[in-house]
């Protein structure tokens, strides 16, 4: 079997990253079994460059004591610092790529979150999500009916009710 050993290399830029492939092969006098095929590797080597936004956050919804959490995915060179901000004006210690409140109230409704990401070369800032906050209306259709009931025995009152924003 004669061996030629090759290397075969691609580069592409693509949002500020430098995409590099590398696979060596080898190269026989006739087919082998493909238990005896060569695996190949994929190498990416990132190029330095400033932040930018893969996905931007989204606007969230909850109901009155939920929890809502928004999001952010990015790239760039590391590290990357995440700010969130609240109408503009920055969270204290909201530096994580996600940004969690707890027990959000009907007073948050309406609120605009952004985020401003940096390294050392640059900074960029998202698109600002909104917060929807609503309540749950419950309806209770009729009155219970009528009756003696014994200790320990159950009711089945109906009720319906809806989302309101």
């Amino acid at each position: 079997m004669v061996e030629d050993a090759l290397r075969l290399s691609d580069q592409k830029a693509h949002n500020g990253l430098v995409c590099q492939t590398t696979f060596p092969f080898r190269r026989p006098e006739k087919w082998l079994p493909e238990e005896r095929w060569q695996e190949f590797s994929v190498v990416y080597t990132p190029a330095p460059g400033p932040p930018y936004i893969i996905q931007q956050p989204t606007n969230q919804a909850g109901i009155v004591g939920s929890n809502a959490t928004f999001t952010v995915s990015a790239g760039g060179t590391s590290p990357l610092s995440y700010n969130w901000r609240l109408a503009g004006t920055n969270l204290p210690a909201a530096t994580n790529s996600a940004l969690s409140l707890t027990n959000v109230m009907q007073s948050q409704a309406g609120n605009s979150y952004d985020v401003v990401i940096t390294n050392s070369l640059g900074s960029v800032t998202s698109s600002p999500a909104i917060l929807v906050v609503g309540f749950i209306l419950v309806r209770v259709n009729g009155e219970p009916a009528a009756g003696t009931m014994t200790a320990g025995a159950s009711a089945t009152v109906t009720i319906s009710g809806g989302y309101a924003a």
